[in-house]
């Protein structure tokens, strides 16, 4: 290797002229510092980070921080890799901090080519604690100041520049006091990268030459760590400019900026608007611009918590169509951010449609597999499933995110927090084109406040224990499990509380918005034209297993002889007595002409789904499919328990024509439900989105029904029900099977603009898969609502 100490001069020479046979048309010049940016954890400008907690912006400069020991990564939205035999040159200052100096695999710089062409740009972002899917190069500074080039798709070091001893002393000591200038370039051309680094009287540079043709890699370029030293500032960036002509803008709805999404509700004469911020305190750089006969412009309420600003704004009386306008001007991002939407008084469809999502298990590259094409995140055929059928109003039921995706969830306070805001960011980020411009309902549910399951109990805290009074048969492990059969939350109410906030703040205002502990409730009505929802929360209210006379786990029976009649006690309840109260007065109020109701509700009052016939919960895994039938499930996570509070919270209602909408067991079905009287409630319980957890309804039963197995059944809790469609998991899905075969997709409600019946539609993620658009069979389903 040949190493040699410079002068400065020499080195600016050398850079003017490696530059010269570059056309300034085709020259893409990018800067990032943070001399104006205070302390926060996010980096500004249009950057996405993996994750909130692994970076931050401290001392203007921007920091890796690493949370865990892994591989974290901060992504440019705004411009990729887009001409592999374009130039590329990157530039910055880097520092280590002495703590990773006994790190000898902690390695700082850049991904350069992360993701893969074929992939929406939104999957790239989340390159990280994997390998690229594409061909992407990481380029990086050791601890040990050697330099690192390695192929990040196969994990294969193509060189490693090392120095002498006297030169690797002064740039040790210079990387660790007051950092280095960090620079390489491709030249393709020469079938070279060129690496340089620069201190105080210190230069040093080399140029590396493949054996092959040299290509830059294309795709995202991100700044790289990868750390085993948590908990502590490990280095800084600084100065970073990146130029060639291998850079081209990004032009689709994937760059980041300080506005990341917003999602509102509006009334004839109200609007509530919530906007989601990346996590920084906007300093009253946000405005939302209303224009209609006049042009108004308002300052929201800004929450610190999360992140957050919130408009509760006058709308113009009788108003028909506006638009609406967000922006932000200040130090985080070089341009003004705008986000433009419009606002309609009622349905633009004389056939109001609702399109109904739930169970937003987003995968990334470490869940296995490259994402098939963006199946999943960012859910680029539930985007289409949107255009194609235009719905008025959105309703996401429940499970905006699961806490262990994209990784395991942080539970301690406050690192929680950001933890959480990562996550629900990613929803945001996916699904933000959809709610620019309809009302959109938003409701919460058990993952998104980090549990398995909630019987909260009328919104108490979790039980504490030792591990000694723990009955053994929970195992060691099984401490949250232990918790959630005894009702109540175990994130703190502070967080439960940001998150209720988070997801649901642009409700109409609720009629009780507080318990006395102090937990905000969301249940409210909204009526938006003729369709008038009733938004519940059941599992809030819900009185926890551990309440029965027999053992359970996880909201099973550990009996398997436990009979239908034992599972109910009087004082179970399910919405609680203030709910009860609003449902019934929401349900007496005069009903409109035209009207249809809509009971919007996280899980539907029946225990509808099946395990095999040796099934125990302790084996804690879903039900297969076999030849054989199955015994019907006794889940009590479903509110089909139990009993006497779904009949409570049936009877309370004036109407029986009311839909029922419902999410959380994944499986799509329409079913009739009765109360005590026997009158009938139609629910739509929704397919999931990411049906990682299938269920399946195989009932063990002789028939000779051909259209087995719908029909009358009783469930394990002894509910009556009609299954008039079910969308059981199916083997012989198309690709990719391993996904499809569980059956996820979505629904659309589309209802008569007279009020008179509901077309009830649920279309597989693979809908547009074939000529003809697919529906899962026994769809659609019409029903009558007067």
């Amino acid at each position: 290797m040949r190493l040699s100490l410079y002068l400065i001069l020499f080195t600016c020479v050398f850079l003017l002229k490696s530059c010269s046979h570059i056309s300034e048309k085709d020259f893409i010049v990018l800067n990032f510092n943070w001399d104006s940016i205070p302390n926060q954890s996010w980096l500004g400008y249009n950057f996405w980070c993996n994750s909130f907690s692994d970076w931050k912006v401290e001392n203007h400069k921007a920091i890796a921080y690493p949370f865990f020991k892994k591989r974290r990564t901060a992504h440019i939205t705004s411009h990729k890799i887009a001409k592999d035999n374009g130039s590329l040159t990157i530039s910055a200052k880097i520092k280590l901090f002495g703590k990773v100096k006994d790190d000898s695999s902690a390695v700082f710089g850049f991904l350069i080519g992360a993701g893969d062409s074929s992939l929406e740009n939104r999957t790239n972002n989340f390159v990280f604690n994997t390998l690229s899917p594409g061909e992407c190069h990481l380029l990086g500074i050791k601890s040990s100041g050697d330099i690192i080039l390695k192929d990040y798709k196969e994990d294969t070091i193509l060189h490693l520049f090392k120095f002498d001893e006297k030169v690797k002393k002064i740039l040790l000591n210079q990387l660790y006091k007051e950092g280095l200038n960090f620079e390489f370039k491709y030249l393709p051309e020469k079938k070279c990268i060129h690496f340089l680094i620069r201190g105080n009287n210190l230069v040093s540079q080399e140029t590396f030459t493949f054996p092959k043709t040299l290509s830059c890699p294309k795709g995202n370029i991100a700044l790289f760590y990868d750390s085993k030293t948590p908990f502590t500032a490990n280095a800084s960036f600084d100065d970073i400019k990146i130029s060639g002509s291998a850079i081209s803008k990004i032009k689709t709805n994937s760059i980041v900026s300080p506005i990341l999404s917003s999602f509102y509700t509006n009334t004839i004469d109200s609007l509530f608007i919530t906007v989601q911020l990346m996590p920084f305190n906007p300093n009253g750089g946000v405005k939302l611009k209303i224009t209609g006969k006049e042009s108004i412009t308002y300052e929201g309420v800004f929450d610190s918590t999360n992140y957050q600003l919130r408009f509760r704004v006058e709308l113009p009386s009788k108003f028909k169509k506006i638009q609406y306008k967000l922006y932000y001007t200040g130090p985080q991002s070089q341009y003004k951010n705008i986000r433009k939407g419009v606002i309609l008084s009622k349905p633009i469809n004389s056939n109001p449609k609702l399109m109904a999502l739930n169970c937003n298990g987003f995968t990334f590259f470490h869940s296995g597999g490259i994402d098939y094409k963006n199946l999943f995140y960012p859910y680029r055929k539930i985007e289409e499933g949107y255009k194609e059928h235009q719905p008025d109003v959105l309703a996401f039921l429940g499970d905006q995110i699961y806490e262990s995706r994209p990784e395991m969830a942080i539970y301690k306070e406050p690192f929680c927090n950001l933890d959480y805001l990562y996550k629900w960011s990613i929803w945001c980020y996916s699904f933000r084109a959809l709610t620019l411009n309809q009302p959109t309902i938003i409701m919460t549910d058990d993952h998104d406040v980090f549990q398995g399951n909630i019987w909260g109990n009328g919104g108490v805290a979790a039980q504490t224990s030792t591990t000694d009074s723990i009955p053994s048969y929970y195992g060691k492990w099984n401490y949250d499990t232990w918790q959630q059969d005894n009702g109540g939350y175990f994130m703190s109410q502070n967080f439960v509380n940001m998150v209720t906030r988070s997801q649901t703040s642009h409700l109409p205002y609720p009629e009780n918005p507080k318990l006395e502990n102090g937990m905000i409730n969301y249940y409210t009505s909204y009526q938006y034209g003729n369709l008038n929802f009733a938004i519940l929360e059941d599992k809030k209210f819900k009185s926890p297993p551990s309440q029965n006379d027999f053992k359970i786990y996880n909201g099973f029976s550990l009996n398997p002889t436990t009979t239908a009649s034992e599972y109910h006690k009087n004082e179970f309840k399910l919405l609680g007595e203030s709910q009860l109260k609003f449902l019934s007065n929401w349900s007496k109020a005069e009903k409109a002409k035209k009207e249809s109701r809509v009971i919007l509700t996280q899980s539907a009052y029946a225990s509808l789904t099946t395990v095999q016939i040796d099934y125990t919960a302790l084996n804690d895994r879903p039900a297969k499919r076999d030849s054989t039938r199955q015994k019907v499930s006794p889940d009590m996570d479903t509110n089909g328990w139990p009993k006497i509070g779904r009949d409570r919270a049936l009877e309370a209602l004036n109407d029986s024509n009311v839909l029922f909408i419902s999410g959380d067991q994944h499986m799509g079905a329409v079913i009739d439900v009765f109360d005590s009287n026997n009158t009938s409630y139609t629910f739509f319980s929704v397919p999931a989105i990411a049906n990682t957890w299938p269920r399946m309804w195989w009932p063990k039963r002789e028939s000779t029904n051909p259209n087995y197995p719908l029909g009358n059944y009783l469930d394990a809790f002894g509910n009556k029900m009609n299954i008039q469609a079910i969308a059981n998991p199916n083997p012989l899905a198309p690709y990719p099977n391993s996904i499809n075969c569980k059956s996820p997709g979505f629904g659309i409600i589309q209802f008569d603009e007279k009020g008179k019946t509901a077309k009830l539609n649920a279309f597989p993620l693979y809908f547009n898969s074939y000529p003809e658009t697919t529906q899962f069979e026994g769809w659609p389903v019409q029903i009558f609502l007067n």
